[in-house]
């Protein structure tokens, strides 16, 4: 069974060139007719589709026109609290080298891709997707998949809204517990164990590109070391067989170091072939005629040899040069290691004040509900005609106007919208309000009985 890594990250989410409306450099036009259209539906309509009963519902609660929504799209695109629209993933499986069009392989990641597509949404239903293309007019075959979060089992505002987290979870994946380990990244790798199944029903291995891939694959070293060899034997008489590796970040090459040694023995083979030929040019003193003609061959041999060597030493500076830039990188690397290595410290620490936090948090949400609540009941007197509204004059009724509406700036501020949503629309009494009005009735009512009348 092959093997082969899988690509799984975030795409940009232009539609546009996922739709083909302009087409960059690297898109082949001819092959564009070849693409894959699973779903194409304008963000407008899917909006429509998954929020607008929703929407429906909240605004027939609304006895303010203000209050009510008019785009639930525009809303979260206006939000401040860096809501998207949507949410974009690209898959790709292989690379262009093992499963490239042109390698031989490209069919079989169409396969597993497809599978894959067709099951997306039945196996995500929070994960609405608009939009979903295979491109195979590029130089190797991926998926680009376009979706809403769909969040469900809201008790206040609207009961179905637009949140990743939560849409997660609705389809079963835990909460996160920090920024390297949240739900986004508990789905991916749910996804990509998934991929795994459908690749091994096509006889391909899933490897880890980080742990398992230390070196090119099979049809990367073919190509590079065919591209070496047909420059090489330009020069040389004698086929000399490496296995060049890729340097990161550049379109180059480094050797190994057996490598290495077997093309610098190669150029010790022609100072040896220089003085065979001088050997001979020796034993050949007196035959002037032979020696004439010897002589110019060997000239000519000479110069061919010269002309080589010239030419193998540039190959060769060029190959000392790659091999000091990939040392070069290399400890970049390792600064950047460390860099990250300092960072996921710090990551630590901060998780650990963040667990400080967390009570303070718990009694300012305590105290915000007692605000509320407060705020609700004070509201009767102005708005429960039945029971508790009393002739207040305009001033009083403008200081618990202006009350409420602090209230609700206030716990805007501090992230409670749903709460100050509850301040504007509602009055009444709470269950805590409730059992101290309990308690004054009950000392109220042992007052007005007096001191009972004793007797025999």
């Amino acid at each position: 069974m092959s093997g082969a890594a899988i690509s799984f990250v975030t795409g940009s989410g232009a539609l546009e060139h996922n739709n083909r409306e302009f087409v960059h450099d690297n898109v082949d036009p001819n092959r564009i007719k070849d693409n894959i259209n699973y779903k194409e539906e304008s963000l407008k309509d899917a909006y429509e589709n998954c929020f607008s009963e929703a929407v429906e519902k909240y605004n027939q609660k609304q006895t303010r026109n203000d209050r009510k929504i008019k785009s639930y799209m525009k809303q979260i695109k206006e939000s401040g609290n860096n809501e998207k629209l949507f949410y974009e993933n690209v898959i790709q499986v292989g690379d262009k080298y093992s499963h490239g069009f042109g390698s031989g392989n490209e069919q079989q990641a169409i396969d597993i891709l497809d599978k894959y597509a067709r099951d997306f949404q039945e196996r995500n239903p929070n994960l609405y997707v608009f939009n979903m293309k295979m491109h195979l007019d590029e130089a190797s075959p991926h998926l680009h998949i376009d979706y809403i979060p769909v969040a469900t089992g809201y008790k206040r505002g609207l009961d179905t809204r637009n949140s990743l987290t939560k849409a997660h979870q609705n389809m079963g994946i835990s909460k996160g517990t920090g920024r390297n380990n949240n739900s986004t990244m508990k789905w991916q790798e749910r996804e990509k164990e998934y991929l795994k199944e459908i690749a091994k029903d096509y006889k391909l291995e899933i490897i880890d590109k980080k742990t398992d891939r230390k070196h090119l694959t099979v049809d990367e070293y073919k190509i590079y070391a065919e591209q070496i060899e047909k420059q090489y034997d330009k020069y040389m008489n004698k086929s000399i067989k490496f296995k060049p590796s890729k340097i990161p970040f550049l379109n180059k090459v480094f050797l190994e170091n057996k490598d290495y040694e077997q093309l610098a023995n190669n150029a010790k083979y022609n100072s040896v072939t220089e003085k065979t030929v001088s050997k001979y040019t020796k034993k050949l003193e007196g035959k002037e005629v032979e020696l004439s003609l010897l002589a110019d061959r060997l000239k000519k041999r000479g110069r061919e040899l010269k002309d080589k060597d010239k030419a193998f030493d540039i190959k060769f500076q060029e190959v000392k040069k790659i091999k000091n830039k990939y040392e070069f990188l290399y400890e970049d690397q390792l600064n950047i290691n460390e860099k990250v290595d300092f960072l996921q410290e710090q990551i630590k620490e901060l998780e650990v004040e963040n667990s400080k936090i967390e009570p303070l948090q718990d009694k300012a949400d305590n105290l915000a509900s007692v605000l509320t609540n407060q705020m609700k009941a004070i509201n009767l007197l102005v708005h429960d005609k039945e029971d508790y509204a009393i002739g207040l004059n305009k001033r009083q009724i403008n200081l618990i106007n202006a009350l409420d509406s602090y209230t609700q700036s206030w716990l805007e501020q501090v992230g409670e919208k749903d709460l100050a949503t509850e301040v504007n629309e509602k009055i009444g009494i709470s269950k805590g309000v409730q059992e101290n009005i309990d308690h004054f009735k009950k000392i109220e009512r042992s007052q007005n009985r007096g001191p009972s009348l004793g007797g025999r």
